[in-house]
């Protein structure tokens, strides 16, 4: 046997024909009368514009329409990225779900209901705008009510009079109150911008800034409350005019807080070390009968030689069909692990799709100790694979001249239950190899004795070289792996 052997099975090609179907080009329509030019349509009087749930509406220009009464948008899409289709009502509501605008939204009164959409402009109203899972690319305004907003993503700032509201979701940009009334974020993100204009700030389970870019906040006539595990980069100034308090509850805060803060020594000038990049590192090939073991790192420099010490959380994920035992797992001095499974042979590609602190360089994937660059994780049913004594977990760092038994197991995928069985049992000649990879060259003399059998190793770059080693495998697949380097 190899130290790895997989085998591969043919399976039919299917052949697949795909069609691509995109929704039908139907113009909006108007419970009243149209009147129309170039590039204005108007629904007359008391009117209200619909576009027919499914159907896209893409103008040979830019197009305004006007509505008094608002409009109403299912599953569409409106405009595009060359062609700009604005909407614009007096007091009319805006009823937005599951659609795409290429185009800035107006009102004087309306009421914004905005659900799980993407709008590539701004919004505007004076009357209450509510956005659910939805992302704006524009300023968000409501000139005389409020702004509540969850799950969203708003990506260049917003401005209410009456209060802001944003739970979940991210923000950029400048957060603006424009009368003293209350900011409340709940959860949020916000990598960018500052809030000011407010009475008072609630800022609980959430992110502002980062050790490279500050978001400051400022209130006009209350204090500013830091809570909930928040973390905050930036200077803090609670009604500086009328002598506020920062008050911080469960919450870091890295810069000043004016003109005092709650207990004294809450806030910090000096920001922890940032996570130079996250790393998982894996052996693959894995098994299609068991999870594959994954050790999450939050590096604090490029060789990973140190983790970052303070608090970590990354989503990860896996393509196709693989499933992670946890997709959130809890860091403990900047590591963590977690598990990857497969149920067929086949592969995945790992990685991380949120992470806080956000690293400043590129996700790195080790294959062992070897970097791979495509995260790419392989299952095999059947395999040899080398394990601690324990036969479940990977082997620890040895020392050199002390005898350690590990061991081999030879097991395949039982295609009727999906678990773990003997590949093969009794004594076998196993072919076993080793390589140098740091040093990137072997010590002269220096073997790895295997079951009492040397072994010579090569280098990094080097060819293997095989030689059999007698091992006896128990019901369960699994050999008694003697290991001790002579260095």
């Amino acid at each position: 046997m190899r130290f790895w052997r997989r085998i591969s099975y043919l399976l039919p090609l299917w052949l697949m024909l795909l069609f691509s179907m995109s929704a039908a080009a139907v113009d909006p329509s108007c419970n009243t009368s149209w009147s129309k030019t170039a590039t204005v349509w108007t629904c007359t009087g008391n009117g209200l514009i619909t576009f027919g749930a499914g159907s896209s509406f893409l103008p040979a220009s830019n197009l305004t329409l006007v509505a008094a009464n608002g409009f109403s948008a299912s599953n569409n899409s409106i405009g595009s990225a060359t062609v700009r289709v604005n909407l614009q009502s007096s007091y009319g509501d805006f009823v937005i779900y599951d659609s795409q605008v290429f185009g800035d939204l107006t009102s004087s009164s309306g009421v914004f209901d905005v659900r799980r959409s993407t709008i590539n402009g701004t919004i505007s109203s004076g009357g209450n705008i509510n956005l659910q899972s939805s992302t704006v690319t524009g300023t968000v305004t409501s000139s005389s009510n409020t702004i509540t907003a969850s799950d969203s993503n708003l990506q260049n700032g917003l401005s209410a009079r009456s209060g802001i509201t944003l739970t979940g979701g991210s923000v950029q940009g400048a957060v603006v109150m424009t009368s003293r009334n209350i900011v409340r974020l709940t959860g949020v993100s916000m990598p960018s911008g500052s809030i000011s204009g407010a009475s008072s700030v609630y800022l609980d389970g959430s992110t502002l800034g980062s050790a490279g870019s500050n978001v400051n906040v400022t209130t006009e006539s209350n204090d500013i409350y830091v809570q909930g595990g928040s973390v905050v980069y930036g200077n803090l100034s609670a009604a500086v005019n009328s002598n506020g308090t920062v008050q911080v509850s469960n919450g870091q805060v890295y810069g000043q807080c004016l003109p005092k803060s709650n207990p004294l020594n809450a806030c910090n000038a000096s920001p922890p070390a940032t996570v130079d990049h996250y790393e998982l590192q894996y052996n693959s090939p894995g098994l299609t009968c068991q999870a594959e073991p994954v050790t999450i790192r939050a590096c604090s420099n490029a060789s990973c030689s140190s983790y970052y010490s303070g608090a970590v959380t990354v989503t990860l994920t896996a393509s196709g069909t693989a499933s992670w035992s946890n997709t959130s797992p809890t860091f403990s001095s900047g590591s963590a692990s977690s598990s990857v499974r497969l149920t067929t042979a086949g592969s995945t590609t790992l990685g991380i799709s949120s992470a806080s602190p956000t690293a400043t360089g590129a996700l790195v994937c080790k294959n062992g100790a070897t970097i791979i660059a495509n995260c790419g994780l392989s299952f095999a049913d059947t395999g040899l694979k080398i394990y601690a004594n324990d036969g479940q977990v990977a082997l620890p760092n040895l020392t050199a001249g002390q005898s350690y038994t590990g061991s081999l197991r030879a097991i395949q995928t039982n295609f009727n239950t999906g678990a773990c069985q003997a590949r093969v049992q009794g004594t076998q000649q196993v072919a076993l190899a080793f390589r140098c990879l740091n040093p990137t060259s072997c010590i002269s003399g220096q073997t790895l004795q295997v079951g009492g059998v040397s072994l010579s190793g090569v280098g990094a770059s080097g060819s293997f070289s095989y030689t059999n080693v007698p091992l006896t495998f128990d019901a369960s697949g699994s050999a008694p792996l003697s290991l001790n380097y002579s260095d």
